[in-house]
């Protein structure tokens, strides 16, 4: 049972507007269906909301009306309305409405106290509406003092590209994601780093360690699964309650709820899975390789007992393997020449340069993955009957698993070139490159979480307290050879818009014929953790929806954060020739025309890896450069003030944030190590006043907002020394990231406006949006980033830096119509469609000089998404296609314009269909990927080249799902 006070009748029929599990269903279906009851006589605060989850309705009724009124006992079969009146039967409460699933009660009163003297729709919000039964996203709209979208989870209908709680944030309005492969890892709010979100669960920080234990605040929302949630809420205007880090969104996943009629008693999803990217398959894996196949299967159980069913559980689990093989292009040097095929160093028209990029090398990554996810979620609840006392405590643990084997194969090119036209050229090798890789990633986010919340009189009062940790964890052996040969020549192409081809190597035979020597070898053991503190209480007096007068909110909250990060690496003096241990895996990558030398990797393990002498002051120095520690200690109070009018809200309020922070860092001399560490203190406070207006017109509301709002700096940042991380770097087209710190950064500050304009229709199923925004960002971070070779991979070296001063701002439109009857039965479809367009402006000062750029860092043009649902019925079955625009977007930049690295535009379609085989079993199947759309990657300071493509094929899935 929720409780919420509305302002109209409208916007509480809002509230029904995204009911998933029935939106399909006609009037004449839920109130004639034949249901069992077991309903004890009882107040009617209790046994309403007994009845309607029994039922599988949604009830409103009036909070003072319910007040001292006791129901009369329902049990056996029953329809649902005349169950319903029989319950009501002699109370003084009768049924206002019945539309579809809800259920509108109202007092009985005399005929002529009805009708022209009936209260203005707009004036009904001063009731408190106590609403039973399955909860929308447009309440969480419709209800703010801000502008927050929310997403709400369903076991059915949500997608399985939906599964992770990034995925389920691509529904909503400006937002993007960065990837991890195919898969939403980060989330990008209006065009904001995942850096500047701030994330929560049940309204407590989540930890992260970032990017395989990089040490930055973006959120890993990929490991956290969206089945853990009941909805996700996503605040993009911020009030003195919520953290002030945040200038991109404040997301907070409110957990499922066994009080919530969505959770079903038991549900049961098992599930089976196919890709179709085959790769090569395995043939060199260290481990147990797969092709195409995967299962999984995911549950929950809720139950409510107690007298009054005052106590819940809910408890969810998962399991899933899945092979996911895939293949990379790249190629991550450009070569520029005069007409008369004369090498320069840049892209420069005055130094003759001819307007083509050629390739540097032929870059072609096999990966073969074996990923495993696991874990689940256990919620113990109190409810007062009255709701005037709530509790409850939540545990949750969920790990990723990845075993990776990977061969990066490089055909290098020489500074030369003939034969050169604008699609075509001929180049002579410079250099052979295997390497080989194994990771095992394991990545872990688990939490215990406790709420508390008593209200007295019209004071409402909420303690939360909570421990969230995230672990990163991997072992990498590494191994690369190369080779050198001499009057070896290749073509290729270069079609305009891709990315240039390898066409043939005059004598292909040099691949395996060539005498390869070592080049490295390395062990890397990589541990990352971070736990996060928090706790924090709130005051609420006079603020829900439908008060008058002066409330406030004010509160306190204290929270540390504790990072370390250790790597212990093992470098070894390697030396001769390796060619009695190479193969050909006769292989030929995406769109090569060879195929290449690959190291027998397990055979050289066994065999060889151990005789190499270790190179000690070189693992003595990478294995200490890396290491670090952060903690943060972040104390705040706030005072929010709300003046509540009949039409308008006005809520002014301001936070006071003082942040204190120690970062351990190693002494680094003359380039070396040395063993010793030295720690850098600092701190900062602000104060950070907003102010939120929402004034209603009938069945609209119009939103002005002003906030100020911080960017941390991330604790790798501040405290790393020098960090090396390959692979999962997310950085395109290069093997591995070298991250160094920056301890004199400041936080970046923003100065935020929005307006909104919403307006809601057609009863409860039509909302259209309109809003703007702009964010001036002073003292915004950049990370510069640079390039060079060392063992022969290409390396990124990033640093954060201050800027100058940064600005964004963008329109945001949304459109959302449920139940639109079609000419078939009772058949209907479900529409929404968002559409985000941004502007971005940076200038910023290095060594290099003044540089001003026309988009920030992540942020793309355009953001689009579109799903329509076309529900049957009479099989409880529908078909649901969903389609995410979003497009290219700056991913890097570089020490020179023509260096700067982007992402690609994205479009990808997923399709799903389910329907009923039983009363108690489904079957759902779903397209992932449809159109086999895949990932790029651009250089150049207008996007000018394409230097990787990826391939990860798509996924289809069987379900076959119980619920009990």
């Amino acid at each position: 049972m929720f409780k919420s006070v509305f302002a109209t009748r409208c916007a509480a029929a809002l509230l029904v507007g995204t009911m998933f599990a029935s939106a399909g269903a006609s009037v004449a279906q839920a109130a004639t269906m034949v249901r069992d009851f077991a309903v004890p006589a009882g107040p009617a605060l209790a046994s309403v909301p007994q009845f309607a989850r029994q039922a599988g309705i949604q009830i409103l009724m009036s909070a003072d009306a319910a007040q001292g009124v006791r129901t009369r006992a329902v049990k056996g079969s029953h329809k649902a309305r005349s169950g319903l009146e029989r319950m009501l039967s002699g109370t003084g409460l009768r049924i206002a409405s019945w539309n579809g699933d809800v259920v509108t009660l109202a007092v009985e009163e005399p005929a002529t106290a009805r009708g022209d003297d009936q209260q203005d729709a707009r004036n009904v919000g001063s009731e408190e509406i106590l609403v039973i039964g399955i909860t929308s996203p447009f309440r969480s709209k419709g209800n703010s003092t801000t502008i927050v979208e929310s997403v709400v989870y369903d076991d059915v209908e949500t997608l399985t590209a939906d599964g992770s709680i990034a995925g389920l944030l691509t529904q909503l309005p400006g937002i993007s994601t960065v990837e991890d492969g195919e898969y939403p890892r980060y989330v990008t709010v209006r065009g904001i780093s995942p850096d500047l979100n701030h994330t929560t669960i049940d309204g407590l920080t989540l930890a992260t360690v970032g990017e395989s234990g990089a040490g930055t605040r973006r959120v890993n929302l990929q490991l956290l699964p969206s089945d853990l949630s009941g909805r996700v809420d996503l605040f993009k205007t911020f009030t003195a309650e919520q953290d002030g880090g945040a200038i991109g969104g404040a997301i907070n996943i409110v957990t499922r709820s066994a009080f919530d009629k969505r959770a079903q008693d038991l549900f049961l999803d098992v599930y089976g899975l196919y890709r179709t990217m085959e790769g090569e398959g395995g043939s060199n894996s260290y481990g147990e390789p797969r092709k195409h196949w995967g299962y999984g299967v995911k549950g929950n159980y809720a139950t409510r007992f107690g007298a009054n069913e005052e106590f819940g559980v809910i408890v969810s689990g998962r399991y899933e393997s899945t092979p996911r093989n895939f293949s990379q292009n790249w190629q991550n040097t450009k070569r520029f020449f005069t007409d008369d095929n004369r090498p320069i160093a840049r892209p420069d028209p005055e130094l003759g340069w001819n307007g083509r990029a050629l390739p540097g090398n032929f870059g072609y990554g096999t990966y073969a993955d074996v990923s495993d996810t696991y874990g689940g979620s256990a919620k113990l609840e109190y409810r007062a009957a009255d709701d005037s006392v709530q509790a409850s405590v939540i545990a949750y643990d969920y790990v990723r698993r990845q075993d990776q084997s990977t061969n990066i194969n490089y055909v290098d090119t020489a500074n030369w070139v003939e034969d050169q036209t604008p699609t075509s050229g001929r180049m002579r090798i410079s250099q052979l490159v295997e390497n080989y890789r194994h990771n095992q990633y394991r990545r872990e986010n688990r939490g215990i979480l406790t709420n508390a919340a008593f209200e007295v009189g019209d004071t409402r009062v909420t303690a939360r307290t909570g421990l969230t940790e995230e672990t990163f964890r991997d072992w990498e052996p590494y191994v690369s050879i190369l080779t050198n040969p001499t009057g070896y020549y290749l073509t290729y192409d270069a079609p305009e818009g891709e990315i240039p081809t390898l066409r043939g190597i005059d004598d292909p035979s040099v691949l395996l014929s060539a005498p390869y020597r070592m080049n490295a070898q390395r062990d890397v053991y990589s541990n990352a953790r971070q736990r996060v503190f928090n706790t924090r209480m709130d005051v609420f007096r006079n603020v829900e929806r439908g008060s008058r007068g002066l409330g406030y909110v004010t509160g306190w909250e204290f929270r540390r954060l504790d990072m370390r990060k250790n790597i212990d690496r093992v470098d070894r003096s390697v030396s001769g020739t390796i060619n009695d241990y190479i193969y050909d895996a006769n292989y030929k990558p995406p769109q090569s025309p060879h195929s290449y030398a690959w190291l027998d990797f397990n055979r050289y393990y066994d065999e060889r890896w151990n005789s190499f002498p270790i190179n000690q002051s070189a693992s003595r120095h990478n294995s200490l450069a890396s290491d670090y520690r952060y903690q943060e200690d972040l104390f705040t109070g706030y005072l929010s003030l709300h003046y509540n009018m009949p039409n308008t809200t006005i809520v002014g309020g301001v936070r006071y944030e003082n942040v204190s922070f120690t970062g351990t860092t190693p002494v680094i001399t003359s380039g070396s190590a040395t063993g010793e560490f030295t720690r850098n203190e600092g701190n900062y406070d602000y104060f950070l006043p907003s102010l939120n207006i929402v004034h209603r017109l009938d069945n609209t509301n119009i939103r002005l907002s002003y906030s100020q709002t911080l960017g941390r700096p991330t604790p790798n940042s501040i405290a790393a020394a020098e960090s090396t991380t390959c692979g999962d770097s997310g950085e395109g087209g290069v093997e591995c990231t070298i991250t160094r710190g920056n301890p004199d950064l400041k936080p970046r500050r923003s100065r935020n406006l929005d307006a909104t304009v919403e307006h809601y229709y057609s009863g409860v199923n039509g909302m259209l949006l309109l809003g703007y925004f702009h964010k001036k960002i002073s003292d915004d971070i950049f990370t510069l980033r640079q390039e060079t070779v060392i063992d022969g991979d290409l390396y990124a070296i990033r640093q954060p830096l201050n800027a100058a001063d940064s600005q964004i701002q963008g329109v945001e439109f949304a459109w959302v119509h449920r139940s639109l009857p079609v000419p078939v039965a009772d058949h209907m479809v479900d529409l929404s469609f968002n559409l985000s367009r941004m502007w971005g402006k940076m200038n910023y000062v290095t060594d290099a000089g003044a540089r001003e750029l026309n988009r920030l860092e992540s942020q793309p043009k355009w953001i689009g998404n579109i799903s329509a649902t076309y529900r049957i019925p009479a099989v409880n079955g529908g078909v649901r296609l969903n389609a995410n625009y979003r497009d290219r977007f700056l991913s890097g930049i570089g020490a020179n314009p023509w260096q700067d690295l982007s992402a690609d535009s994205l479009t990808t379609v997923n399709l799903a269909a389910w329907h009923d085989v039983t009363k108690n079993v489904l079957f759902k199947y779903e397209w992932n990927n449809l159109f086999d759309n895949q990932p790029q990657f651009r250089a150049g300071e207008n996007d000018d080249w394409v230097r990787q493509k990826n391939d990860y094929g798509s996924a289809l899935f069987f379900h076959a799902i119980m619920k009990f």
